[in-house]
């Protein structure tokens, strides 16, 4: 009788430990989890947070430097901001300096931090990015907006894109027609060197143009002549 009670004494403290310990676990486990919550909310507050403190510094950088045209980029993909501000910065001081007669050299650094900002910016690009916004908005000083229109290709006939851009030198050029009724457009430039240029020739309307131009303008040809080439059938 007496091994009967000890053993039934040893049953109900096993199932008690038992008992207090799924408890606990349970406990456990709960603590963990609001713990883990806890953590990810703060995780996601402080990803928030920062990504607001970037916006506002942004926002700041466009006021201060008059960049308007950087606008749509902020508070979107990460470095694009930045690269936008310092390229169209460094086109303008080009412009300044092409004016002003500044010494070659001056101008091919210029060029080729330019070149590199261009570069990290298009590396960065998401699909749904825009272009350097600066570049897009500028016009090609060679031709105006008919040479941008397909149906004057298309008119033509047998229009030809042609992309013979090789490492840091953009060659490219949209030709259409034949004999007589030519017409050709061009944009090249060496980055960081020189010389870049556009220039048209259109047989029919008696137009023949080639200018120097600055890099950035020309790079703008190349990227309008593309355009136009991607939209031809």
């Amino acid at each position: 009788m007496k091994t009967l009670r000890s053993f039934a004494a040893l049953l109900l403290l096993t199932a008690l430990s038992t008992s207090l310990w799924a408890g606990h676990d349970r406990s456990a486990r709960a603590d963990k989890a609001r713990g883990w919550h806890s953590i990810h909310a703060d995780s996601s507050s402080r990803s928030e947070r920062r990504a607001a403190r970037r916006t506002a510094l942004q926002t700041r950088l466009a006021e201060k430097l008059d960049a308007d045209i950087c606008d749509p980029l902020i508070g979107g993909t990460p470095g694009l901001f930045g690269r936008c501000l310092a390229y169209c910065k460094a086109a303008e001081l080009e412009e300044v300096l092409l004016e002003r007669g500044a010494d070659t050299q001056k101008l091919e650094r210029l060029a080729a931090r330019k070149a590199k900002v261009l570069s990290d910016y298009n590396s960065r690009r998401q699909a749904s990015d825009p272009q350097m916004p600066c570049i897009q908005q500028r016009a090609c000083p060679c031709w105006g907006g008919d040479y941008a229109s397909t149906s004057l290709w298309t008119t033509r006939g047998n229009a030809r894109c042609d992309d013979n851009s090789t490492g840091t030198v953009l060659f490219k050029s949209l030709s259409a027609g034949q004999s007589d009724n030519t017409v050709n457009i061009r944009a090249y430039s060496n980055a960081g060197v020189g010389p870049h240029f556009c220039s048209v020739s259109d047989q029919p309307s008696g137009v023949f143009s080639l200018q120097y131009v600055s890099e950035t303008d020309a790079i703008f040809c190349g990227e309008q002549i593309s355009a136009t080439c991607s939209l031809l059938p």
